[in-house]
């Protein structure tokens, strides 16, 4: 609490982010005693604490682990709710994109690629495809009479049937996309 009151005077703006960050049994400890991710919701705190009619966010859940940045995503969107604070966020993580946007820019050598809502620029798919995703392609074998890509997509590998013709066009190392027509999901 007294970080934040650091920044502004305001002790009701202070306690409301810290329910909205759920920081409120925290308030009392130093930073250095804090996690990782209760150290980010205190820089995020600190920033909101000025009433900012812009803010930039470059990365900012990139080093914490899964569970904690769906957490922050969350306490994100209240805070963008509450305050109505204009956010430019750098990331490069598309589920945290599509939580968090209402507008997408693509950027690319400095460029503007595509522009549009985040499920216009993340969910768009050529054609008739069910799915796409992109990944990088390890590997290419053959087994028996097929085909196999081995294709790093996140943090899985997925086995993919190529056709002849299409494995002496891919390169070791290249960023393919995988998509499919067929296409009936199982969800567990």
């Amino acid at each position: 609490e007294e970080n934040l009151l650091f920044v502004a005077k305001d002790k009701a703006l202070a306690e409301r982010l810290l329910d909205i960050t759920e920081l409120q049994a925290l308030k009392r400890r130093r930073p250095h005693s804090l996690s990782g991710g209760q150290q980010q919701r205190v820089a995020l705190c600190r920033a909101m604490m000025r009433q900012p009619k812009l803010l930039l966010m470059d990365e900012p859940l990139s080093a914490l682990d899964a569970s904690m940045r769906s957490i922050l995503q969350q306490e994100i969107a209240l805070l963008h709710q509450e305050f109505g604070t204009t956010t430019i966020l750098v990331s490069h993580d598309p589920s945290e994109i599509y939580r968090l946007a209402s507008r997408v820019i693509v950027l690319e050598s400095g460029h503007i690629v595509r522009d549009g809502t985040a499920k216009e620029v993340l969910l768009k798919t050529a054609g008739s495809q069910k799915f796409t995703f992109e990944g990088e392609l390890l590997e290419i074998v053959r087994v028996d009479v097929m085909m196999i890509a081995i294709v790093a997509i996140g943090q899985q590998l997925v086995e993919v049937v190529v056709s002849e013709q299409e494995a002496e066009q891919l390169k070791i190392g290249e960023r393919i996309h995988v998509s499919t027509k067929a296409f009936a999901p199982m969800i567990g």
